[in-house]
This record gives structure tokens, sequence and C-alpha cells, in this order.
């Protein structure tokens, strides 16, 4: 977002606040501050003037959230979104008495919070709007030479401006409410026989009426004036009448009216020179008498182009459109209709395309015959972005959903898969045929793993589990698996002696795919892609990155390159100089370096390719010993082992491998299972040494909620959290959660003899 909204948070629960703090910064908002008491809440919103108040209604004080709500609003327009975790009757209908503009019920969910923020900003700014609207329709009413009255849909006068005062002689006070023919007294001039009510003609004809000639208006104290009216119906977007306004004027000092028309005329094109959209006249043949000055910004043409004739407006008009924009005109104007508006597409000069509302009203002379047109034309093409940004983020959140659940499932399958073959193993020597070959399947299912964790980061962004990792394994297999059919090759350089880092190895691997890709991408013809990582040390006098110990990547190409108007956008969600590209690759590795406290830069040259340069912050830890020459035997262990999943193949698989290890195992399929089981071996002073829970159970009770309760009943308890979900914010903050460590699936038996033996002899 260009211009990041102010936020206030009032809530009294510390990690609630600081956790709402961290997700509002991370999508973007200015936080003001955060308060736990209505009272310094509100002195700091008087005094900042937010531009949302983010208000538990249960905090600290004297006052409570609705309270502190009253007293702001009280003296501000600042919208109030409330935070709750109560849902009562009588709650709600004291916080709707101060006309919140959402509310969140605890625990929110990231999307539900942003969605329902951007709701109260939009229709905050909204209201905004239409008060200054309504503000500018009373003066410019107010203002006016003409007299208008406006009545509802059954007659009932319900506004009179100043000048209707002054001819009907009525006051609006004494008008309101009464009967249109009550203070609108005509005749005929010549005849002095009454007239009809334009507004009773009007709500049965449902069309503008005019007044006859030589209509006469008696005032309430007996003057007499001619004047001339229109009585036209007030419609909603349904075209169901609500009322009535009348538009009048006094014609019998018609030269005094000239010289004021004159006048209103020359305010009408100063207003009309500075309107942001088009203002234009049209002969009843269609040529232009006037157009303003905004043509150009819109068009790209001048003002002068359209009054020479070249281009017409026709010219213009995309060929797509042109020909059912002519033959509604035709349809429209000879049905003698008064106004036509429709929304279409034109080529400005420099070919490029824009959405367009046009509204043409026809205007009459005095005996109500056309004399010529005009109209407005504003300019909709982000009106229509939007509409098409919200269509597409709605497909992309449909295919998330979906692109989750098949990761998810995929990651059970694939644990399954792992686990037999890596029981298989065991039972084999490494120098056995069959062995060679269930290593081979064992490194396809890693290709497999990659492609799971792919479908994970578009379904939810991808929230990192780190862990520290040597690099060059990574990017060597992932630029492999990217280029693999493809005529381009790649060269690999990196230190011997390279830092490790703290990162989510699937997601290193799709930043480095992704990138190889596009590499690829831009050189159709072939060519290399050259790799190279090596440490760097920045210290505190560089200004645009902190001091300290980095990895560079720096992944180069000798491809088309990319152009200076389109390298500054290059990560903007949806940008794509491809013709089939879904502009998701680069904005989503930007949303991984930036979630990884890394640095990505781009350089490029047209025509000689493009360099992306990766800092990632090195590791303080040690690399974990993953050697080969380990002996499986040194995993062996004794313990007693709960194990909560609501797939067998995963049960089994877990059993066969711990019991094979010198374990004991008992199962769990959900969460309240698991917790009776548990709470039995604490009564038969039998306790389970450690515990591993799935973290998503359909339709049972999960690995999250499940630590909660096993925690009130034994607070020294021991869990591992285990899912297919890596995304998940409880796998990359599972300390948080209760849990000592994480275990993503699919995993290797070794991954998983080595978590127990770890984690079975620790201290949570």
């Amino acid at each position: 977002m260009d211009t990041k909204a102010k936020i206030l948070i009032v809530e009294d629960e510390s990690i609630v606040a600081m956790e709402l703090r961290d997700r509002l910064q991370k999508m973007g908002y200015s936080i003001i501050g955060t308060f736990d008491n209505g009272n310094a809440a509100a002195e700091k919103a008087q005094e900042t003037l937010p531009d949302l108040i983010l208000m538990d209604i249960i905090i600290k004080g004297d006052k409570d959230g609705i309270e502190t709500a009253s007293l702001i609003r009280s003296t501000t327009d600042i919208p109030i979104v409330f935070l709750t975790a109560h849902s009562d009757p009588k709650t709600l209908k004291r916080a709707q008495q101060e006309a919140p503009y959402g509310y969140i019920l605890k625990p929110f969910k990231e999307r539900e919070l942003q969605i329902t923020i951007e709701m109260a900003l939009q229709r905050h700014k909204m209201e905004r709007q239409v008060r200054e609207s309504e503000s500018w329709l009373q003066t410019t009413l107010h203002s006016i030479g003409d007299a208008v009255i406006a009545t509802d849909e059954k007659g009932i006068v319900k506004f009179l401006n100043p000048s209707a005062e002054l001819f009907t002689g009525w006051k609006q006070d004494a008008a309101i409410d009464r009967q249109f023919a009550d203070i609108f007294n005509i005749i005929n001039e010549d005849t002095r026989e009454t007239q009809e009510n334009p507004v009773e003609k009007a709500l049965r004809i449902k069309e503008t009426v005019h007044l006859a000639n030589h209509t006469l208006l008696i005032s309430k104290d007996g003057q007499e004036r001619c004047i001339e009216d229109s009585a036209a119906p007030i419609k909603d977007v349904n075209g169901r009448i609500l009322g009535i306004v009348v538009v009048f004027y006094d014609v019998t000092k018609r030269k005094e009216m000239v010289k004021k028309l004159a006048v209103s005329e020359k305010k009408y094109r100063s207003f009309i020179e500075h309107y942001n959209g088009i203002a234009f006249q049209m002969s009843l043949d269609y040529k232009l008498i006037f157009m303003n000055g905004a043509i150009q910004q819109i068009t790209g043409y001048s003002e002068k182009d359209f009054l020479a004739e070249n281009p017409t407006w026709n010219n213009i008009i995309h060929p797509d459109d042109l020909k059912m924009i002519l033959a509604e005109k035709e349809t429209h104007f000879k049905n003698e209709q008064n106004e036509m508006e429709r929304e279409y597409r034109i080529i400005r000069k420099d070919g490029t395309i824009r959405w367009v509302h046009t509204l043409i009203q026809t205007i009459n002379d005095e005996d109500g015959k056309p004399v010529r047109f005009q109209g407005m034309i504003n300019d909709i093409s982000d009106k229509k972005l939007m509409e098409a940004e919200l269509i597409r983020s709605q497909k992309l959140e449909s295919l998330g959903v979906l692109a989750g659940g098949i990761a998810h499932d995929f990651n059970n399958l694939l644990t399954a898969i792992f686990g037999n073959i890596g029981l298989a193993k065991v039972f084999m020597q490494p120098e056995e045929k069959s062995y060679k070959r269930l290593d081979e399947a064992e490194k396809a299912l890693v290709r497999a793993k990659d492609l799971t964790q792919q479908l994970l980061v578009f379904s939810k962004g991808g929230a990192p589990v780190l862990q520290t990792i040597d690099i060059t394994d990574v990017i060597k297999s992932s630029t492999s698996f990217a280029l693999r059919g493809s005529n381009v090759s790649f060269n690999f350089e990196y230190e011997p002696d390279l830092w490790p880092v703290d990162f989510d190895e699937g997601q290193l691997s799709q930043v480095v795919q992704n990138l190889i890709i596009n590499a690829d991408h831009a050189m159709p013809d072939g060519g290399v892609v050259n790799i190279r990582c090596k440490n760097i040390v920045f210290d505190a006098d560089n200004s645009s990155i902190s001091a300290g110990n980095y990895v560079e990547i720096v992944v180069q190409d000798e491809g088309i390159g990319i152009t200076p108007e389109n390298i500054k956008n290059i990560f903007d969600p949806y940008f794509t100089t491809k013709t089939h590209g879904s502009g998701l690759g680069l904005a989503t590795i930007y949303s991984i370096i930036k979630n990884h406290q890394a640095h990505i830069s781009v350089k490029s040259v047209v025509d000689k390719g493009t360099t992306f340069v990766i800092l990632i912050p090195a590791s303080n830890s040690n690399l974990p010993d993953n050697t080969h020459t380990e002996e499986l035997e040194s995993l062996r262990g004794q313990g007693k082992i709960l194990v909560m999943d609501d797939q067998d193949i995963i049960l089994d698989f877990t059993d066969m491998a711990l019991t094979e290890f010198g374990y004991k195992v008992d199962f769990a399929h959900d969460g309240a299972e698991a917790i009776e089981k548990y709470k039995t071996a604490m009564q038969y002073k039998s306790p389970y040494d450690l515990v591993i829970m799935d973290l998503t159970i359909p339709g049972g009770i999960g690995g999250k909620e499940a630590i909660v309760q096993l925690i009130k009943i034994d607070p020294k308890v021991k869990a591992i959290v285990s899912s297919g979900y890596a995304g998940n914010p409880v796998m990359s903050e599972y300390q948080k959660y209760g849990f000592c460590a994480v275990l993503k699936k699919p995993f290797k038996v070794k991954e998983l003899v080595q978590s127990v033996k770890l984690n079975i002899s620790k201290t949570c």
C-alpha cells in the first residue's frame, strides 16, 4: 500500500497486543501505539488522530472499551473496530450504540483481521465522501438562482431552497410535510384556470414533465410570477420512485435572468475546466462544440484534435465496443430518452487501453425541443482493475485452499512412504542392490517433498520453519531440478567454508527454482546460469544493511534482460512481462526473503542479462551432525511414546520405526483420545515420556488445542508437533504454544528417531 494506514491498538492483554501489533506491521500498517486502558487511549487518539482504532471491549481502568469509544467519538470522527471474546447479546447491544465499523472475534484469523480493517477504512472513506457530497449538494441547492422543491413518493414536501421560499412565500419550516399542491398554486396566465399539479403528473406517468407556457405561480401573499419548471422523478438503482424534484424560475424578469445565467455559465465553465473528467457539448449531428482540458490526460489527444474531428471520439472507442455503443445510441435517442450512460474501452494515443464511463444528456429549448447534447466522461480504469483483482484474488484464494489440502494429504502419504523405505533400509546392508534402489527412490521422494512445499507456500504464504542448513546442497539440487530438460546449463561456485544459515529449506528451494526458471525463460536459445556463493561481512558504516555476517548468493543469466521501466515493478504481485505468466514468482520470492530477514536486489542490462543478489544472515548455530557415518544403532533409546494422528498409515509407520529402535508406543486418533490416555497413564503412575501430535485432525481436536489440556494435566509434558501444513504459525513458533520441537511431514525414519531421542531427554 502506498500510504500506511495509522492504527491505534487498545488491548489489555500484552501478548495479544504484541501479536496484533506484529501482524499489522507485517501487513504494512503503521502502529501509533498500544494501550491497555481507556483514558490513555482516548488521550493518544485525540492527539494523533489515527486512521483506525482496534478497541478491546474489556480493558483495564474505569472505562471499558465501549465507554472509551463513546469518549473518543464525542470529539473525533475516528472509525473504531471492536475486538472481543464476548458475543453475548447484551454486550453487542451496548457496542452497537457506538456505531462501530466492525467486530473481530477472538481468537482472530489474519485474513479476517485484514479484511475487517480494510472494509472499515474503506467504509469510513466512503462515508466521509458522502458527507462532503451532501454538504456540497446542500450548498449548491441553496446558492443557485433557480427554485427547487423536493417531495417524497406521496407528494409530501421535504425540501425548499431559498429561491423556492421567495417565489412561493412559504418558509421551509412551515412547508415541510405539507402536500405540494398546498404551497404550489399555479394557474394559466390567459384563462386563469387551475393548472395540473406537476408532481402528481410526474408520479402518474413516472417521467419528467414540464409546465405549459404562460403558467403563473401565486405565492402565499398573493404575488403572481410567470414561471417555467420541470418535475422529475427521483429513482433508486432499481427504478423505484423515491420522490419528485421540481425546478422552476421566474421568467417575468427574463433579461435579469439572462445576466444571471451568463454569470452562472462562467462559473460552470470554470468548474468544468478544473473537473477531473471530461465535460463536453455536442450538436444534434454529434459535432463537438466544447470539450474541457482533461481530455489530454485521459485520451492523450488535445481538445483541438477533437474539435477538428481528427480523431473523432468514435475513432478511439475500442473496436470490440464500438458497434454496441453505436447501436445503443441510435436506439436511445430514437426513443427520445433524455439520458444515456455506458461503460466501455478507449484506445489512447499511445496505444494503451483505458475504461471510461460516459453520461450523455439531451438539452432542450424553451419549447422542449432538443438543441444539443452535453455529457461527462470519467476514467474508471482503476475501478475496473480493482474489480478484476478482486475476482482474481478470490480465484487464487480458492486455489490456495485446494493446494493446501492436497499438499497436506500428499505429505501424509509421503511420510508413510519415506518411513517404510527407511525401515526397509534398516534391515539391509548398504552394498546390496535393493538398498541402492531404495536409496534412489528416497531421493525422488525428496523432489516430491519440494513440490508439496511449493503448494503450501502458494496456499498460505508459508510461515518459515527455520533450520540451520548448508545452502550448497539445496542450491545444487534445486537448480538441477529446475533445468531438467532445458537447453540451459549452470555453473556453481562457492567457498568451501561457507557459513550455515537459519532458513526454511523448502522455501529456499522454491526461491532458487523460481530464479532459475526465470533465467531459463530469459535465454530461449540456451546459455549458462552462473551461481556464486560466498561469505561477506557488513560493518556498521553500511547504510542499507545491518552490520553482521551474511552469506551472499548471486544468480546471473545471459538473457534478454529487463527494461528500466519494468525492473522497478518486478516484485509486485501479478506484474509480469510474460505472455502466460502469473506474476507471482518473484513476488513469492520477495515475501520469502523478507520473512527470513534477508535481502534481495536486482540489476539488469537489456540484451546482456540479469543478476539477482540475495544476502542471508549467517547463523549463530553450528550445522547439525547429519553425517552418513552415524550408526543407526546410536539412535536406540528407551521410553514410552504417545503418537496422535488421524492417519493409520502414519501410526503404523511410527509404531514399526519407534518399536524397532527400542521405544514403547501407544496411539490416539485425535486430541480427545490422546488427552484421556495421557490422563489415565498419569493416574496409574505410568506416564508417557513424550507425545507426538498431529496439528490438524479433521472433525476432531488437533494438536494445538490438545497441548493446552495436556499442560493443565502435566505442566512438564514433553510434546512434538507434527504437520503437513508447514505454513501454520504453530509450526514456526512451536515453543510459544507449549511444544518442545517440530517434526515436518514428510519425515524420514532417522529424523523421527533423532527427534524422539533428543527431546525425550531434555527439559522443554
